[in-house]
Protein backbone atom coordinates (compact mmCIF):
# COMPACT_ATOMS: atom_id res chain seq x y z
CA UNK A 1 0.00 0.00 0.00
CA UNK A 2 1.50 3.14 -0.82
CA UNK A 3 1.87 5.90 1.73
CA UNK A 4 -0.86 8.21 0.30
CA UNK A 5 -3.57 5.32 0.31
CA UNK A 6 -2.23 4.54 3.51
CA UNK A 7 -2.79 8.43 4.86
CA UNK A 8 -5.95 8.64 3.28
CA UNK A 9 -6.84 4.85 5.01
CA UNK A 10 -6.19 7.20 8.48
CA UNK A 11 -7.96 9.78 8.07
CA UNK A 12 -10.73 7.55 6.93
CA UNK A 13 -10.83 5.83 9.92
CA UNK A 14 -10.75 8.79 12.26
CA UNK A 15 -13.61 10.67 10.68
CA UNK A 16 -15.53 7.67 10.65
CA UNK A 17 -14.50 6.92 14.32
CA UNK A 18 -14.86 10.40 15.46
CA UNK A 19 -18.58 10.21 14.13
CA UNK A 20 -19.55 7.58 15.42
CA UNK A 21 -17.78 8.35 19.24
CA UNK A 22 -19.36 8.00 22.29
CA UNK A 23 -20.50 10.99 24.33
CA UNK A 24 -17.85 11.87 26.79
CA UNK A 25 -18.08 14.34 30.13
CA UNK A 26 -17.82 18.14 28.81
CA UNK A 27 -19.98 17.27 25.30
CA UNK A 28 -23.36 18.28 25.15
CA UNK A 29 -25.69 15.97 25.52
CA UNK A 30 -26.89 14.45 22.37
CA UNK A 31 -29.97 15.06 20.90
CA UNK A 32 -32.72 12.15 21.98
CA UNK A 33 -35.90 11.03 19.96
CA UNK A 34 -37.78 9.29 22.47
CA UNK A 35 -41.74 8.97 22.93
CA UNK A 36 -43.44 8.73 25.61
CA UNK A 37 -45.57 5.63 27.24
CA UNK A 38 -48.60 7.60 25.33
CA UNK A 39 -46.57 7.86 22.37
CA UNK A 40 -45.71 11.70 22.28
CA UNK A 41 -42.94 12.86 21.99
CA UNK A 42 -40.78 13.55 25.02
CA UNK A 43 -38.16 16.04 25.10
CA UNK A 44 -35.14 16.67 27.27
CA UNK A 45 -35.20 19.02 30.08
CA UNK A 46 -33.35 22.90 29.28
CA UNK A 47 -32.18 25.19 31.42
CA UNK A 48 -32.26 22.49 34.24
CA UNK A 49 -29.82 20.02 35.46
CA UNK A 50 -31.53 16.70 34.90
CA UNK A 51 -30.77 12.56 34.63
CA UNK A 52 -30.79 10.96 31.64
CA UNK A 53 -31.13 6.67 32.45
CA UNK A 54 -30.91 4.55 30.53
CA UNK A 55 -33.13 1.53 31.86
CA UNK A 56 -34.74 -1.96 30.85
CA UNK A 57 -37.49 -3.62 32.86
CA UNK A 58 -35.61 -6.99 32.91
CA UNK A 59 -32.46 -5.34 34.30
CA UNK A 60 -32.26 -5.93 37.93
CA UNK A 61 -29.42 -3.69 38.93
CA UNK A 62 -31.56 -1.14 36.84
CA UNK A 63 -34.09 -1.26 38.93
CA UNK A 64 -31.44 -0.44 42.20
CA UNK A 65 -30.46 2.58 39.74
CA UNK A 66 -33.54 3.90 39.53
CA UNK A 67 -34.41 3.50 43.32
CA UNK A 68 -31.58 5.81 44.40
CA UNK A 69 -32.38 8.32 41.49
CA UNK A 70 -35.66 8.45 42.96
CA UNK A 71 -34.43 9.15 46.39
CA UNK A 72 -31.76 12.04 45.09
CA UNK A 73 -34.78 13.89 42.96
CA UNK A 74 -37.22 13.10 45.47
CA UNK A 75 -34.79 14.93 48.15
CA UNK A 76 -33.45 17.43 45.57
CA UNK A 77 -37.09 19.21 45.58
CA UNK A 78 -37.27 19.77 42.16
CA UNK A 79 -34.40 21.01 41.28
CA UNK A 80 -33.31 17.65 39.23
CA UNK A 81 -35.16 15.85 36.90
CA UNK A 82 -34.80 12.88 35.79
CA UNK A 83 -35.77 10.65 32.36
CA UNK A 84 -35.26 7.11 32.59
CA UNK A 85 -35.18 5.87 28.91
CA UNK A 86 -36.57 1.99 28.65
CA UNK A 87 -34.42 0.59 25.93
CA UNK A 88 -36.03 -2.02 23.34
CA UNK A 89 -39.08 -2.72 25.01
CA UNK A 90 -42.91 -2.04 24.00
CA UNK A 91 -44.90 0.03 26.09
CA UNK A 92 -46.64 -2.59 27.96
CA UNK A 93 -44.04 -4.03 30.44
CA UNK A 94 -42.96 -0.67 31.28
CA UNK A 95 -45.96 -0.05 32.61
CA UNK A 96 -46.39 -3.15 34.70
CA UNK A 97 -42.99 -1.91 35.96
CA UNK A 98 -44.55 1.59 36.55
CA UNK A 99 -47.44 0.02 39.02
CA UNK A 100 -45.27 -1.51 41.00
CA UNK A 101 -42.42 1.11 41.06
CA UNK A 102 -43.98 4.77 40.34
CA UNK A 103 -41.04 7.18 39.44
CA UNK A 104 -40.51 10.47 41.85
CA UNK A 105 -43.27 13.37 40.74
CA UNK A 106 -42.20 15.53 37.77
CA UNK A 107 -39.96 12.65 36.44
CA UNK A 108 -40.36 11.00 32.96
CA UNK A 109 -40.49 7.45 31.80
CA UNK A 110 -39.50 7.11 28.17
CA UNK A 111 -38.97 4.96 25.10
CA UNK A 112 -36.40 3.85 23.17
CA UNK A 113 -37.93 1.24 21.05
CA UNK A 114 -35.08 0.85 18.83
CA UNK A 115 -32.12 1.34 20.65
CA UNK A 116 -30.84 4.45 18.87
CA UNK A 117 -31.00 6.73 21.28
CA UNK A 118 -29.24 4.51 23.73
CA UNK A 119 -26.33 3.76 20.56
CA UNK A 120 -26.39 7.68 20.22
CA UNK A 121 -25.92 8.18 23.89
CA UNK A 122 -22.64 5.36 24.08
CA UNK A 123 -24.95 3.06 26.24
CA UNK A 124 -23.23 -0.24 26.33
CA UNK A 125 -24.71 -1.45 30.03
CA UNK A 126 -27.13 -1.53 32.37
CA UNK A 127 -27.75 1.01 33.67
CA UNK A 128 -25.81 3.74 32.26
CA UNK A 129 -26.84 7.49 33.68
CA UNK A 130 -25.64 10.50 32.86
CA UNK A 131 -25.50 13.79 35.21
CA UNK A 132 -26.24 17.05 32.96
CA UNK A 133 -25.97 20.27 33.87
CA UNK A 134 -28.96 23.51 33.02
CA UNK A 135 -26.61 24.21 30.05
CA UNK A 136 -26.86 20.85 28.28
CA UNK A 137 -23.63 19.44 29.07
CA UNK A 138 -22.59 15.76 30.40
CA UNK A 139 -20.95 16.24 33.81
CA UNK A 140 -21.04 12.93 35.12
CA UNK A 141 -21.47 9.01 33.47
CA UNK A 142 -21.68 6.41 35.65
CA UNK A 143 -22.17 2.65 33.89
CA UNK A 144 -23.38 -0.22 35.69
CA UNK A 145 -24.44 -0.40 39.40
CA UNK A 146 -22.86 -1.76 41.98
CA UNK A 147 -21.09 -0.24 45.41
CA UNK A 148 -20.50 2.84 45.31
CA UNK A 149 -23.39 3.96 43.17
CA UNK A 150 -25.49 6.28 45.69
CA UNK A 151 -22.97 7.71 47.04
CA UNK A 152 -21.28 8.51 43.88
CA UNK A 153 -24.82 10.01 42.27
CA UNK A 154 -24.89 12.44 45.88
CA UNK A 155 -21.77 13.60 45.47
CA UNK A 156 -22.25 14.32 41.47
CA UNK A 157 -25.65 15.66 42.17
CA UNK A 158 -24.54 17.82 45.12
CA UNK A 159 -23.75 20.76 43.69
CA UNK A 160 -27.32 21.00 41.48
CA UNK A 161 -28.96 20.76 44.78
CA UNK A 162 -27.34 24.04 46.51
CA UNK A 163 -29.93 26.98 46.77
CA UNK A 164 -29.23 29.57 43.97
Amino acid sequence: MCTTTRVLAVLTWLMVGAAHADPRIGDPAPRAALTGLDGKPVTLPVGKPFIVDFFATWCGPCHQAVGVLDGLVRAAGGKIALVVVDVKESAEPVQTFLADHPLPPGAVMALDPTGENAQRWGQHRFPTTYIIDAAGVIRHINRGFGPGYEERMRTWLKPFMKEE
